[in-house]
This record gives structure tokens, C-alpha cells and sequence, in this order.
């Protein structure tokens, strides 16, 4: 395996990373009750919190199963499968990114200020 393929197969998996974390930490969120933020208005706060868990957390399936391929078929080339996983991890991540910075500014918005 070359560098760049390596090295392409470790963005993508790290890219991955940041939507586990969202996923993580609004589990954590939504198993605590939620934030202040839900008893003001607890319909948009619950709606974004579980949006965002499930979208993160298919942008976290879509770079685990990158890495479990990446893995098990080091010699075998992947090329297809490769391509919808970035796919996946692109369009997913980035709307996990929005729906987690709109949540958090809301939050802010509401809570801190």
C-alpha cells in the first residue's frame, strides 16, 4: 500500500472521529435530561439532540467501518466502497458539524449569556 492511499484512509477515519465525539457527548447530553436550553423550548432542543446523535453516529459507523476494512483487506483493493464511504463521512459529518454548532449557539444564546 502507498503512502497516499494510507495516508488518505487515515484522513478519512480521523474525519470520522470529530462526529463520534458529537455522537458520544449528545448521547451523554440526552441521557442526563438535557440542557437549559430544553426547558425553554424542549421540542426544538430534543429535536436537534437526537438529529444530531443520529447523524454523527452514522458518520462515526460510516469511519469505523472504514477503518474495520481498512484492517481485515490491507492487499485487496476497496476502491468502490472506499468512495461511498467518503461520500457517507462527508455529507454526514458536515451536517453533524452544523446541526452540533447550531445547537451549541443556541445554547449559548439562552443559557451562558
Amino acid at each position: 500500500m502507498n503512502t497516499q492511499v494510507l495516508l488518505s484512509r487515515i484522513k478519512w477515519i480521523l474525519l470520522s472521529g470529530g462526529a463520534l465525539f458529537f455522537c458520544i457527548r449528545a448521547i451523554g447530553l440526552a441521557s442526563s435530561g438535557g440542557d437549559c436550553f430544553g426547558t425553554i423550548n424542549p421540542l426544538l432542543s430534543w429535536i436537534l439532540l437526537i438529529s444530531e446523535i443520529l447523524i454523527s453516529g452514522t458518520a462515526a459507523i460510516a469511519g469505523v467501518i472504514g477503518l474495520i476494512q481498512w484492517l481485515m483487506f490491507k492487499k485487496q483493493d476497496i476502491e468502490i466502497s472506499d468512495k461511498v464511504l467518503r461520500k457517507v463521512i462527508v455529507f454526514t459529518g458536515i451536517t453533524a458539524y452544523i446541526i452540533h454548532f447550531i445547537r451549541v449557539a443556541i445554547w449559548i444564546l439562552f443559557c451562558v449569556i
